[in-house]
């Protein structure tokens, strides 16, 4: 992997004591195996009853699906709002998948 193409996405967060400082980069990691298609999740009305309608709240706003279509993840708008950078998506590993 080149890291070079993510030096604008990497993280550094710096912790220190009066004995020493610590740098933690966050590096985020992309192969094709790693690669998801997201897609939005719309809830329709469901008819009930007569002209009864019920609608589902979702916990969930997206949903991603790998290119093996083995694996799936969850995603809130917040999520999805955190991975955008403008020019290039890629989301922290912080969620199961």
């Amino acid at each position: 992997m080149r890291i070079f193409a993510y030096i604008e996405l990497i993280k550094v967060t710096t912790v220190g004591n009066a004995h020493g400082i610590k740098l933690i980069l966050e590096v985020p990691l992309k192969t094709e195996s790693q690669s998801f298609t997201l897609f939005r999740i719309i809830a329709l009305p469901n008819p009930v009853l007569n002209d009864t309608f019920a609608l589902y709240e979702l916990e969930y706003d997206y949903s991603g699906l790998s290119h093996s279509q083995r694996d799936y993840i969850l995603m809130t708008a917040a999520d999805v709002q955190k991975c955008n950078d403008g020019s290039i998506t890629i989301c922290p590993a912080d969620s199961p998948v």
